[in-house]
């Protein structure tokens, strides 16, 4: 089972990518265990969350779930990789 669940603050505004389809919404939050110890994550959101994510300001607190999925992409020449957390619709989301 591939399965995150997430709780904690958006540190970065959630920002909007691409068109129909392949649309989304991408932001960083930070989970706190304590004072000493803190998580960031990258966050993809696709259909039906997106237009609600976008309202969300830095500081919000969110309650997060879905997929870990690794991506590479190059930057200034070098192969970078990356994880995120990528919510998806739930049963509930799509109906019966």
């Amino acid at each position: 089972m591939n399965q995150a669940i997430l709780e904690g603050e958006i540190r970065k505004t959630p920002q909007e990518y691409g068109e129909g389809e392949r649309r989304m919404a991408r932001f960083t939050m930070c989970t706190i265990r304590d004072e000493e110890t803190k998580g960031w994550h990258f966050v993809v959101v696709r259909d039906p969350h997106i237009d609600a994510v976008l309202d969300l300001q830095v500081g919000a607190h969110v309650h997060v779930e879905g997929e870990l999925q690794s991506r590479s992409y190059n930057a200034r020449g070098q192969r970078q990789r990356v994880v995120e957390v990528v919510v998806v619709p739930t049963r509930q989301d799509n109906g019966p």
